[in-house]
């Protein structure tokens, strides 16, 4: 008897591996069979390994890939819908992990996560220039405040927009520094008192005012102004 190819429709991420004789049993290695009574042919069915592709935060889909056996995979080119003020800059094997490139040898059922950057464009206080730089962080919006990096060294800017274009090639880009407080730390008469001290004291002016930084800004410094 030659054995029929298969009809029915696979389980879910299973693909058919042949017939047996029985539910559980091996699967008939030949073309043919020998039938000498009533006979009960069992479709054996196998799970794939699969690859499947998080956006993370974009939005679509990427197909996912099935394998029979474990084997190398090609990472595919990014088509998912980029997050808003943000770049594609790779895949990982978790939201937040080190990223991955090439080819990944797959043994088990594997999600691969489309990683991403944040931009945002500053306008510096110095010169009246805006220009674009990278941060992870999602807290900061139009008009904070930052202390960014840049080849002439740490600036003082405001966010003024979200980009839609990549950094200015004039600066590498480079994390913010950090978001600075929105109030003031002194007032007028605070820093009246600061000048009088400096000359009475005969202390440096950054000294004076770290010395009068409340409790919980202690990582603020004026350093040797």
């Amino acid at each position: 008897y030659i054995l029929p190819d298969n009809g029915f429709t696979a389980p879910n991420d299973s693909y058919f591996a042949g017939w047996s004789l029985s539910k559980t049993g091996s699967v008939i290695s030949t073309d043919s069979i020998t039938i000498s009574g009533d006979t009960t042919l069992y479709a054996v069915w196998k799970k794939y390994i699969t690859v499947k592709f998080d956006p993370n935060g974009g939005r679509g889909s990427i197909p996912t890939i099935y394998l029979k056996e474990s084997g190398m995979v090609t990472l595919p080119e990014n088509r998912f819908v980029t997050p808003a003020d943000s770049y594609f800059v790779g895949w990982s094997l978790s939201p937040t992990g080190e990223l991955i490139t090439g080819t990944i040898n797959v043994t088990k059922n594997t999600t691969v996560y489309a990683i991403w950057k944040r931009y945002i464009s500053v306008k510096f206080e110095t010169t009246n220039k805006t220009y674009t730089f990278q941060t992870d962080d999602t807290s900061i919006k139009n008009g904070d405040y930052v202390v960014v990096e840049t080849q002439r060294g740490l600036e003082y800017a405001e966010v003024v927009a979200d980009p839609f274009d990549k950094p200015n090639v004039e600066f590498e880009i480079k994390p913010i520094i950090r978001v600075l407080d929105k109030e003031a730390l002194f007032d007028d008469n605070d820093y009246k008192l600061a000048l009088w001290m400096e000359k009475f004291y005969f202390s440096h002016r950054g000294e004076v005012l770290d010395t009068m930084i409340p409790g919980g800004k202690r990582d603020v410094s004026f350093g040797a102004l």
